[in-house]
């Protein structure tokens, strides 16, 4: 028998290789797309589904939505997040420098406020100058500059330039326009002057401690043969002009705020001149020997000159000043030797010649200047009362004059040569007067202090007694600290008495006015802000002084007392 034998054919190798290119083809294919991707996403694994794909392509979408479209291209190597840099990188900012009528500005200088930058801002680098053609460049690290052009005190407003990714180039600054001084100088007949100007900057600068001061930078010009000048000067400070010139008077300070302009300001000089007086009595016979001086009545800065004391009248009442300008009005003080009067007179000092009827009741009287110095503020206003003194050393009826306080000193004209006074400070909000009061009894007391059940009269801040009055005087009134006084009433076995009119009489009252308070149940009774000086303590029951006492209040402090009945 024969045996069957059946023979396979074998699989053709095209195929094999066929299928070994195509698996290697799907290979390159999913490396292809995962390098398109960034490298972000990891290369799918066989099996995995399509919508794992398709999520992760519309989530590579969104993100790339939140980058906004002025940023330039990020790499494809790495992700930016907006507003990152490189703080490390240099940069180079270029730009120019121009004065307000476009002229490139050379040798301005250029610093940079970090301050003003924000949290991206370049930390200090050096300043920079400009160049001949008004350029300048910057090379620092990159970020946020805040650069401002200083020429002086002349300095611009920040300029930011944003160099946080690359360089940057044609940065413009432009500096201020600066307020100018230009006007001209001339006589009272509109002739102009050569004259000398003299331009006082008034700058605040912080020293070290923080504390504003007060400085004065001082400039000086000239004014041209017609007359004219002109200057530039700060714009952040307040400023003052005075014109000078030989053989007249200094002109009035012109003032001007920050940022003022004054383009056509007129400076006027007075010249000097003499002035020739003649000074009679009402009935037309000639003062001999009268003193006259004069000043100008225009006040510095809140301060009245003093009189300038010339001369005597001769045998024909006639007496000469010499040098004095010629202005609108100047004031003249004229006194008689001995009398202590003094009689002021305005005159108009462009007329060349005056003639002066002075009546002996003019000179009667004296004038007094009373500065003020110690504890005042400058936030309120003050005036200053005169009473005059009676024999008995008590205050007068009734107020004499008043005077109101200006830059510290006030100023009595017609006070008595005869007469002694006693002048007292007030505080304008504390100022009530009322009509003249009669010597009081118990029963006005009592009246009083059920109404109101606080101290009869004003409170006093200073006093000053003018004993001596002469024809021009300066006194000084110190203003210390108040004094006060806490009173303890008791009866005859030292217990304490309630309901006792306490009065209280000193300086800081009139004998006619003076403080009264009952006493509480603790019989306390309180008197402050005294002047300090000696008062006079009285303690009455109904009617009856029980007990008195005197004291000395001191500056700042409260003293003691103890009234005690005896009998």
């Amino acid at each position: 028998m024969f045996s069957r034998i059946v023979m396979r054919p074998a699989a053709p190798r095209p195929v094999v290789l066929a299928a070994l290119l195509a698996l290697l083809l799907a290979l390159l294919v999913g490396l292809g797309l995962v390098f398109m991707a960034g490298g972000e996403e990891a290369p799918p694994t066989a099996g995995a589904p399509q919508a794992a794909a398709a999520a992760s392509a519309v989530d590579l979408a969104a993100r790339s939505a939140e980058f906004p479209a002025s940023l330039p291209a990020a790499s494809s190597a790495r992700s930016v997040l907006p507003g990152s840099f490189d703080r490390r990188r240099r940069v180079t900012v270029r730009g120019f420098v121009t004065w307000p009528d476009g002229v490139r500005a050379y040798g301005i200088t250029v610093a940079h406020d970090p301050g003003v930058g924000g949290e991206d801002a370049v930390e200090r680098f050096s300043d920079v100058r400009t160049a001949h053609d008004g350029s300048f460049t910057v090379q620092a690290r990159s970020g946020i500059f805040a650069l401002r052009a200083m020429a002086g005190d002349c300095i611009s407003e920040a300029t930011l330039v944003d160099a946080r990714h690359g360089d940057v180039a044609g940065i413009g600054i432009a500096m201020p326009r600066l307020p100018r001084v230009r006007g001209s100088v001339v006589d009272v007949l509109g002739n102009p002057v050569l004259a000398d100007l003299r331009v006082v900057v008034d700058t605040a600068l912080r020293d070290r401690k923080g504390q504003l001061e007060r400085s004065q930078k001082k400039e000086f010009l000239r004014s041209s043969p017609a007359g004219e000048f002109r200057r530039d000067v700060p714009v952040r400070y307040p400023l003052s002009i005075r014109a000078f010139a030989l053989g007249y008077a200094d002109s009035d300070e012109h003032r001007f705020a920050p940022g003022e302009r004054a383009d056509e300001l007129r400076i006027v000089l007075a010249p000097l001149r003499a002035l020739a007086l003649e000074v009679l009595r009402s009935d037309r016979t000639p003062r001999s020997g009268l003193q006259i001086g004069w000043r100008d009545p225009r006040p510095e800065r809140g301060i009245v000159a003093a009189f300038d004391w010339s001369g005597s009248t001769d045998a024909r009442g006639e007496l000469v000043l010499r040098d004095v300008p010629a202005l609108p009005v100047i004031e003249l003080a004229l006194r008689q030797t001995g009398r202590g009067g003094v009689a002021r007179v305005a005159v108009d000092a462009r007329v060349p010649s005056h003639e002066l009827v002075i009546d002996d009741g003019q000179l009667e009287h004296a004038a007094v200047e009373v500065a003020i110095s110690g504890q005042v503020s400058e936030r309120e206003s003050y005036l200053i009362r005169a009473w005059e003194l009676e024999t008995t050393g008590s205050l007068g009826p009734k107020v004499t004059a008043e005077s109101e306080v200006k830059e510290r000193v006030a100023r009595f004209e017609t006070l008595d040569v005869a007469q002694r006074y006693r002048l007292g400070l007030f505080a304008r909000p504390r100022l009530a007067p009322g009509p003249e009061l009669p010597s009081p009894g118990m029963e006005s007391l009592r009246r009083r202090v059920s109404a109101t059940d606080t101290a009869v009269g004003p409170t006093l801040l200073g006093l000053v007694e003018l004993t001596t009055v002469r024809g021009e005087q300066r006194v000084e009134l110190v203003v210390e600290a108040r004094g006060g006084l806490e009173v303890f009433v008791r009866d005859l076995i030292g217990a304490a008495r309630a309901g006792a009119l306490v009065t209280c009489s000193g300086p800081s009252t009139t004998a006619r006015e003076p403080l009264a308070r009952y006493s509480d149940a603790r019989g306390f009774v309180a008197f402050t802000e005294l002047v300090p000086g000696e008062y006079h303590l009285e303690a009455y029951d109904d009617v009856t002084s029980f007990a008195a006492a005197e004291v000395t209040v001191v500056a700042a402090r409260a003293a003691s007392v103890i009234l005690q009945r005896t009998r």
